[in-house]
């Protein structure tokens, strides 16, 4: 990828990024990130309804990988779309391409730290931006701006991603998310009244470096030895503190190191789990028994143990023990309200669906989002597709007998989530060359 930075003598950048395609691209799975201290706020500058007396307002968004997108304009920019991630302090641009401009503040360039192994990230400091979302504005806000785009979240989602955003948003106002409707409600915190309803958990959350943490209680599947060295099943019910990330689209990752009674379950598989701040995130993929959220019972959770190197940069970030992700709050009606340290959960129709993950042991990317071209970029050991000839970058054309112009990026996702046993046929292509295309078939396998 090519950037070039025009700066003019009001220390104004316009940012314009010329796209060199390759083939080459990391997989991403979106996991909570910090900046660094030289760029954390001393005064949170807000957000708030462009018509001040405005008790509420209704935001349809995006929902892909289970992830919440939404457009935003800065600086009078063209629409951009970012995630909206509990997880993160800072607004962070992860990308622009090709059309695409901005004009930001200049400050200075600062290190970032996040997940993942790997070497040192650059970004940019941008002060004093304004940001508008549909009816909310926000004047004079901190800014991040990658320098290299690592996370190539356009080609991991099919469809153009341009950044992150979180605290902010979610300290300004009540935040309702209908993951059903695909809505978001911004109430004024002022004026907001919560009437409980049926079935409503109100869970305390703790603030911590303006990243949103409540306590839960979990169940292992791990087996022990007993006196008489016989095994039996550990059902140990441990507090941990969790992260609240809608920035993860995975359920729940735990630290392993930070509880001697957490472990990792017998019953689990090597995985790569996705791309942090700082490279690669590798660990094992597993199952946790239950999830206890003040009375509200999951069971049978895919859970994700990273290795000690992948988040050794966020070892000891809120005293957590791992996060909450995506794949559990899509099953609620939430409400966030920092302003009385609370979540509100109501199960919704999604609740009682499996917890299920990508069983087939691709990943793919689109080299142009918004087109269906699907690149593989990764194949897991020991999966159902690394039993065949299959090479990253080969490209699928059709699957199960439907070209793959009927699919997006997200919908061949959740058929490989869909059902243990089922079967799959791919058509691949290689290299481009239509002449050298085959078909593999296979079954969704689930070895945890």
């Amino acid at each position: 990828m090519k950037k070039n930075i025009l700066i003019s003598l009001n220390k104004k950048i316009s940012y314009y990024l010329l796209l060199i395609f390759s083939f080459s691209f990391l997989v991403f799975s979106l996991i909570s990130c910090g900046s660094s201290k030289s760029f954390q706020r001393e005064k949170f500058n807000g957000f708030s309804f462009k018509r001040p007396n405005k008790r509420a307002l209704v935001l349809k968004f995006q929902l892909i990988n289970n992830l919440i997108v939404i457009p935003v304009r800065i600086n009078d920019s063209d629409t951009l779309h970012f995630i909206l991630d509990s997880g993160v302090q800072n607004m962070l641009i992860t990308e622009l391409g090709v059309g695409d401009k901005l004009q930001v503040n200049y400050i200075k360039e600062i290190e970032l730290s996040g997940l993942g192994a790997g070497e040192t990230l650059m970004a940019y400091a941008s002060p004093n931006n304004n940001f508008n979302i549909s009816g909310i504005i926000g004047h004079h806000q901190d800014l991040l701006i990658l320098k290299e785009d690592i996370f190539h979240l356009s080609s991991r989602f099919g469809m153009r991603i341009h950044g992150i955003m979180g605290y902010g948003i979610f300290a300004d106002f009540v935040v309702k998310v209908n993951y059903e409707s695909k809505t978001i409600t911004f109430y004024n915190k002022k004026k907001y009244k919560y009437k409980p309803r049926k079935k409503d958990i109100i869970i305390p959350i703790e603030i911590i470096n303006l990243k949103p943490y409540i306590w839960a209680e979990i169940k292992q599947n791990s087996v022990v030895l007993n006196d008489n060295t016989s095994a039996k099943m550990d059902t140990t019910t441990i507090p941990t503190k969790l992260l609240i990330d809608t920035g993860g689209s995975h359920a729940i990752w735990l630290d392993v190191s930070s509880d001697k009674r957490l472990q990792i379950p017998i019953k689990k598989k090597e995985a790569y789990l996705g791309k942090g701040m700082r490279g690669d995130i590798t660990g094992h993929l597993g199952r946790s028994a239950k999830l206890n959220l003040r009375g509200i019972e999951l069971k049978n959770i895919t859970t994700a143990f990273p290795d000690s190197s992948s988040i050794a940069t966020v070892k000891g970030q809120g005293k957590r023990n791992g996060s909450l992700g995506s794949e559990i709050l899509r099953r609620f009606h939430i409400t966030f309200d920092y302003s009385k340290n609370r979540m509100i959960l109501r199960p919704n129709r999604n609740f009682k669906s499996k917890f299920n993950y990508n069983m087939a042991g691709i990943e793919l990317s689109t080299p142009v989002p918004g087109t269906a071209i699907y690149l593989i970029t990764n194949i897991e050991k020991d999966s159902p597709v690394s039993k065949f000839d299959v090479q990253i970058n080969d490209q699928i054309v059709a699957i199960n007998g439907r070209n793959v112009n009927e699919f997006t990026i997200h919908q061949i996702y959740e058929l490989f989530r869909s059902k243990e046993g089922r079967k799959i046929e791919l058509r691949l292509r290689r290299d481009g060359d239509a002449l050298h295309e085959w078909f593999v078939e296979f079954r969704l396998e689930n070895p945890i």
